[in-house]
């Protein structure tokens, strides 16, 4: 786990197929969507969105990254709380 930018961050799931690792996201998902975050802070709601990148022979790192970033972008921009694998 690293922070990728603003808020932002990146999970690495090594040895992990790409159903499994959008599965373990949407765990985490729900699980930040039901915290208790006015407990925190009144009228406040927070969510996650993920966008899921598998390595493939022949990618480098950029371009895993890139893919994960516009599947991000993805999610978000589908209405955001949303993992997004294609």
């Amino acid at each position: 786990l690293a922070r990728y930018g603003g808020e932002e961050f990146l999970i690495c799931f090594p040895q992990t197929d790409a159903a499994s690792a959008a599965g373990l996201c949407d765990q985490l998902r729900r699980a930040v969507q039901s915290a208790d975050w006015p407990a925190l802070a009144p009228g406040i709601a927070v969510t996650l969105s993920a966008g899921i990148a598998a390595l493939q022979p022949g990618f480098s790192r950029s371009v895993l990254l890139n893919l994960a970033d516009s599947r991000l972008y993805k999610a978000k921009h589908a209405g955001r709380n949303l993992v997004v694998m294609t």
